[in-house]
């Protein structure tokens, strides 16, 4: 679904629900309500059920093409840890930014692709090859998955909390979340 679509679901959805508000406070005056604020027989559950049940998403963010001009590219090593008791994989890091346009965050075990994270302004994307997944959706991406952070705190932004990122004078960076265990760990170079 493209976001003009989305966004007019929204709309609508907005509209439906201060109708219904408005005339559960209405019936509400006249004392007819029953649970949830629906009149017995009126089908107001049954007419909104679908819009409920209808989500906004966006259609999967293109492969970048990272030969295009515009894109800074940085490579380097990275120790992930999933959560405490997993076990840490180290593997290739790629950071590709493309200002105003999107970032890329690649992480590898070569041959294979871990990881491929990456944010556009107006929406962002995980996917996961080995399991055969991808997640996305339009604004801002989830505070809970590490792998969206990272440009920003390599660029001295502070990650939302839970996470915490350090970076000692050696260059090596570190973003964990310490109540998970979940930790990247590594360099890139410039």
């Amino acid at each position: 679904m493209n976001l003009e679509l989305c966004f007019s679901f929204s709309v609508t959805l907005i509209i439906l629900l201060l109708i219904v508000f408005s005339s559960v406070e209405r019936q509400r005056a006249a004392g007819g309500l029953l649970r949830f604020g629906v009149r017995k027989g009126s089908g107001a559950g049954l007419f909104a059920l679908p819009i409920f049940l209808a989500g906004c998403s966006t259609a999967p963010i293109a492969p970048a093409n990272l030969s295009q001009p515009g894109w800074k590219i940085q490579q380097g090593q990275a120790v992930w840890r999933a959560k405490k008791d997993s076990p840490e994989i180290a593997g290739e890091l790629l950071l590709a930014t493309r200002p105003g346009e999107r970032t890329v965050v690649q992480f590898t075990k070569t041959p294979f692709p871990f990881v491929v994270a990456q944010i556009t302004p107006r929406s962002w994307q995980l996917e996961i090859p080995a399991r055969n997944k991808t997640y996305s959706a339009p604004g801002k991406p989830p505070n809970r998955i590490a792998w969206f952070h990272l440009p920003d705190a390599l660029k001295g932004i502070a990650p939302p909390k839970p996470w915490y990122f350090s970076q000692p004078e050696n260059q090596n960076w570190r973003l964990e979340n310490r109540s998970t265990g979940e930790m990247i760990e590594g360099f890139l170079n410039p």
